[in-house]
């Protein structure tokens, strides 16, 4: 019913049938970080913006203040979190 309606549409894949999906490989998306791991990039391409996938993973608790203040966290309760060592 998506396509009589003109909406764009697509499966939504586990990570397993990503990589193994042959259009992964045919449209370039499996990369290889410095260590050899391989990652599915990016599905959507622009031919004067290249997407510039970022391989780094996250120090421990780096975003754990963005996180409470999402959650309704103030300010000075996620400073106390941080100086009392909880973030």
């Amino acid at each position: 019913w998506l396509a009589d309606v003109e909406c764009a549409y697509a499966p939504v894949r586990t990570l397993s049938e990503a990589f193994f999906d042959p259009a992964t490989a045919e449209r370039g998306m499996l990369l290889r970080d410095a260590e050899g791991n391989e990652h599915v990039g990016v599905p959507i391409k622009f031919a004067r913006e290249p997407a510039q996938p970022e391989f780094r993973l996250p120090e421990y608790g780096e975003h754990g203040g963005q996180i409470l203040a999402g959650l309704g966290y103030a300010e000075a309760e996620i400073e106390t979190l941080a100086r009392d060592g909880v973030i």
